[in-house]
């Protein structure tokens, strides 16, 4: 089931990505056509769900962020989702998860978004970040999000960890009704691995109280760059989202 696509891009004007701007000329491997987002959801007590965003949502373009737009949603017997993601074109991965546990106990969910892009063999620049809310939904003046030790976003570049993003997050509402935020959380930006296949992923792990609903949203920008110089060009300029005209 998928709710009516908005071609706001409201994920993409959340959180910063990167911009690199060291030079008139920056190569780039541009994603032309939009590729497909596949997206797992699975809880601690054993379930799991795969979603694929040519099949289970809609797609649109923002030209003037040069973003592929992703949207959609699904409803099951454990939790409700509802995505809102984006793809940037340099390239990057915007994701937006919304998910309401509708077991009557805490589970643990992992949330899964990835994608393939043209690869490059010259240089990368990573950067994630991260941010959200959890909310009271079954109004019973409780509602608790608890992300893992180690971070409740990880990235992925060909299936190697990059960045832990958040560690040992919590947030707590205490009111009926409530929402409390998770705040903003930008990792720095660093050098990655000289060469990639183009595979993006990003895993959110965290546990939920029961009936409540967590909303996050974030991006991991792998910024492909022609030389090792180009860093010292980045390090002044720091975490910017990209708008091409």
């Amino acid at each position: 089931m998928t709710h009516q696509y908005v071609p706001s891009g409201s994920v993409a004007s959340l959180l910063p990505a990167l911009a690199v701007l060291c030079g008139a000329t920056v190569l780039q491997a541009d994603v032309d056509v939009a590729p497909v987002v596949g997206m797992s959801v699975s809880g601690g007590s054993g379930w799991s769900y795969w979603l694929d965003s040519d099949v289970d949502g809609v797609t649109g373009f923002d030209p003037e962020t040069n973003y592929h737009l992703y949207e959609g949603g699904a409803l099951w017997a454990e939790c409700d989702v509802w995505w809102d993601h984006w793809v940037e074109v340099d390239p990057g991965l915007g994701f937006g998860f919304t998910v309401t546990n509708n077991l009557d106990v805490v589970e643990e969910f992992t949330l899964v978004a990835l994608v393939e892009v043209p690869g490059w063999s010259r240089g990368t620049l990573i950067n994630a970040s991260l941010g959200g809310s959890v909310t009271d939904s079954n109004f019973d003046g409780f509602a608790e999000l608890a992300g893992s030790s180690d971070g409740l976003l990880t990235t992925f570049l060909d299936g190697t960890k990059q960045l832990d993003v958040g560690p040992g997050i919590t947030a707590t509402v205490r009111n009926y009704g409530g929402t409390s935020g998770i705040g903003i959380y930008n990792t720095p930006v660093v050098a990655g691995p000289g060469s990639t296949d183009g595979l993006l992923e990003v895993e959110l792990s965290f546990t939920l109280t029961p009936g409540d609903t967590a909303a996050l949203s974030g991006a991991f920008v792998v910024n492909y760059v022609p030389a090792p110089g180009a860093l010292l060009a980045f390090a002044g300029f720091g975490v910017a989202r990209r708008r091409r005209r």
